[in-house]
């Protein structure tokens, strides 16, 4: 074989091997950069989700436990931002957030509190289903951002 010609063909292989790698990188860092902003996306998107129904599980709560007239349109608020939970979130996000519906309800049919009941209450645990709902949050958006 003629040296000129082997010298072209482990050109052109070399050529080929160094566009094979450039594009095997720029492959490999676009996607790991597409799937890092779907994550984050996901992310923002199940913060949003989770402050929103904090907010409104907290003061629905917070009316609750000082009236016996239940708001039925802002129960429905309640649930129908848990079925957006459903859609997105693991089942144990999903049962925290029922069991802080059911807090709700049962605070409906107890008597109003006083001011003073209310540091008892809470200093009993009254509180813990929002307190483990945000907690199993927290765990998620942690996991999502790994």
């Amino acid at each position: 074989m003629d040296a000129s010609y082997l010298s072209a063909i482990s050109g052109l292989a070399g050529a080929v091997i160094g566009g094979l790698t450039s594009f095997g990188t720029t492959w490999l860092t676009q996607s790991t950069q597409t799937r890092e902003r779907a994550a984050d996306g996901a992310r923002k998107q199940r913060v949003q989700l989770y402050v929103g129904f904090t907010k409104q599980a907290s003061q629905l709560f917070a009316h609750a436990l000082s009236h016996d007239d239940g708001d039925l349109g802002e129960l429905a608020k309640l649930d129908a931002i848990i079925a957006h939970i459903r859609m997105v979130s693991p089942p144990q996000i999903v049962a925290a957030a029922e069991t802080v519906i059911q807090a709700i309800v049962n605070a409906y049919a107890c008597p109003n509190r006083k001011l003073v009941e209310l540091r008892e209450f809470a200093a009993n645990g009254g509180l813990d289903s929002l307190h483990t709902f945000a907690d199993l949050c927290r765990n998620e958006l942690d996991g999502i951002r790994q």
